[in-house]
């Protein structure tokens, strides 16, 4: 018999198909073979070395549904992917290994896919975007799942994992937000799994790990497990204590978020771990390995590890004494901290974020972690002499900020950012380093005895005469001798300022970014004047100078309309909004080309 090879037809041998009007050399087929032809007509496809078939992509982007014949034996990247109308998938008759990557990607219908049982690996965004997938069981021989393979799969709300699986790279489940069971079979071999961070492991979003089909509450851990490994059993709420044989390496990152925790035991053989009723500190006692949800920081601890309060997601206070050194990412998970009593001595050219960040190895390759910062609002610091220029960058909600009498230097820019309702200068401390930003704090309290006051309602150096901060005045005091970088900045109040005599030395910004300030008069007892330091100060009308030399070169700030000179010296305008004033015009002029200022722009 023969069959028409483009559409399988029966074939008259007359040279042209009565079903599809193609015309061809006569020819015959196998019915498989015409079968196998019409199956394929929307792929595009080339042979294997094996004789098998390799789909390189999808032609037909109306396809809606797919069964795959045995002969199957490789797809191609994004095969299907945008295939929009895609509904099912049926690939249990071929011998797949691998899924390529963006395979099915973005096919928003695709509902039902039938892996094969030899499946060994899903690629990177194999299923991405795959918003009406809401379960997908996965092939016993699958031993990894790739970088955002299911990321975005807004419906699936069920997966099973294999004993098999071994590795699970970054941010698989990424999104999956409706997820609610978790299910596995083997918890030693769970426990096995590289989970790259914790987006990749489902319970992230789950909250529970369902264990031959019983909900996981009382985790003890298998006797032959060697190590626990990070993100493990993040978010998994539903445990409530957590046993360790003897012989294990305790990685807390492995119970990140899991905030119900209130029991931590351990063997008494262990050999390098003692557990007291709601904490894994070393054999020691001095080092905090693991903390339950809450719980109270031991009297002998000195130091905090890496990740040791992951689970205490929910916690909202925490005092340290001050002989506790925290490590880099101890507070790693304390998403809702709001007030914090440390020593930042303990931990020194350190900003504060970095306690709040990790670091992993994993397949030979270090990654940082940047946890959810808190909405810390009160932060005490104890026995500090100094702090790091940047302890407070990203942490602009703290409100209250209470310093230590042993401070004896207040670096600059710790306050960028950051808007304290209050801030009590101990008498303690003997240098405050500019610039300290004016609208860092509503209220300023000194110490008496201190070398700091507040004069005129400003930050005053009394032994320097210099003008640190403006704290919100519009006004520079009496006797000031040195204004302080960035002592007027972003003081929006400001619209006439008058620099009195005696000012000798204005450094860079001084009086930047003040939105409202239309006139500036400088004193001619000036003798140092540093660049920029009316930048971003855009309503600047008039800048005077009471005496010009000196300053020809400086490159004072933008947006001035109006440079006035004293009297004998040349006045120069500038209507180029945005430029720089390069220049001071030197030299002596006759009266009558002095611009007169019009009234309104006074």
């Amino acid at each position: 018999m023969k069959f028409c090879p483009e559409c399988g037809a029966k074939y008259d041998g007359s040279g042209r198909c009565r079903s599809c009007h193609t015309r061809f050399a006569p020819d015959t087929i196998s019915e498989e073979e015409a079968n196998e032809l019409r199956l394929f007509r929307d792929f595009e496809l080339e042979r294997t070395e094996e004789n098998g078939i390799r789909l390189l992509s999808c032609t037909n982007r109306e396809i809606e549904f797919f069964v795959a014949p045995p002969t199957v034996a490789e797809l191609g990247h994004s095969c299907f992917s945008g295939c929009s109308k895609l509904e099912v998938v049926d690939l249990s008759a071929t011998a797949l290994k691998e899924i390529p990557s963006y395979c099915f990607a973005d096919c928003k219908e695709l509902f039902s896919v039938i892996l094969p049982s030899s499946l060994e690996t899903i690629g990177p965004s194999a299923f991405a975007a795959c918003e009406s997938l809401d379960d997908i069981p996965l092939p016993d021989q699958l031993g990894g799942i790739d970088s955002s393979a299911f990321a975005g799969c807004s419906s699936l709300d069920t997966i099973n994992l294999p004993s098999t699986l071994r590795c699970v790279r970054e941010n698989a489940f990424r999104g999956c937000e409706l997820l609610c069971e978790v299910n596995i079979t083997d918890l030693a071999a769970f426990c096995t799994i590289e989970f790259e961070n914790p987006e990749a492991n489902p319970t992230f979003y789950a909250e529970d790990l369902t264990l031959c089909g019983e909900t996981v509450e009382q985790l003890v851990l298998p006797a032959t497990l060697k190590k626990t490994l990070p993100f493990s059993f993040v978010n998994c709420t539903s445990i409530e204590s957590v046993h360790f044989p003897a012989p294990i390496e305790i990685d807390p990152l492995s119970f990140l978020g899991c905030c119900f925790i209130e029991t931590l035991t351990t063997d008494r053989s262990s050999y390098y771990y003692r557990a007291t009723e709601d904490c894994i500190l070393s054999k020691d006692g001095k080092t905090l390995i693991l903390a339950a949800a809450d719980a109270d920081i031991p009297a002998s601890v000195t130091r905090i590890s890496q990740g040791a309060l992951a689970a205490n997601t929910d916690r909202e206070e925490l005092c340290l004494s001050a002989g506790v050194t925290p490590e880099r990412g101890a507070f790693f998970g304390c998403e809702q901290l709001v007030s914090l009593s440390m020593a930042p001595e303990r931990v020194p050219n350190t900003p504060l974020v970095d306690l709040f960040e990790i670091s992993t190895t994993h397949c030979w390759r270090v990654q940082s972690f940047h946890g959810k910062l808190p909405p810390l609002r009160e932060l005490t610091l104890l026995e500090a002499s100094t702090l790091h220029a940047g302890f407070l960058n990203e942490f602009t909600t703290v409100k209250k900020l209470t310093l230590p009498n042993t401070m004896e230097c207040f670096p600059a820019c710790v306050l960028r950012g950051v808007t304290l309702d209050s801030l009590h200068i101990p008498k303690g401390i003997a240098v405050i380093k500019p610039p300290f930003y004016s609208s860092c704090t509503k209220r300023l309290t000194v110490e008496a005895g201190s070398r700091y006051a507040i004069r005129g309602g400003c930050l005053v150096d009394t032994e320097t005469a210099t003008l640190l901060s403006s704290l919100g005045a519009t006004a520079v005091p009496a006797g000031i001798r040195h204004i302080a970088a960035a002592a007027f900045m972003g003081n929006d109040a400001i619209t006439v300022l008058r620099v009195p005599e005696g000012v000798e030395r204005i450094d860079g910004s001084a009086f930047a970014s003040c939105k409202s300030l239309r006139e500036l008069y400088l004193p001619k007892s000036l003798k140092r004047l540093h660049g920029q330091i009316i930048h971003g100060s855009t309503a600047l009308k008039v800048l005077s100078l009471a005496d010009g030399r000196g300053f020809w070169s400086a490159r004072l700030g933008y947006s001035v309309e109006y440079l006035r000179l004293d009297e004998g010296y040349a006045l120069k305008t500038l209507r180029e909004k945005g430029g720089a004033i390069g220049v001071i015009v030197k030299g002596h002029v006759p009266r009558e080309k002095h611009y007169d200022i019009p009234d309104e722009d006074r």
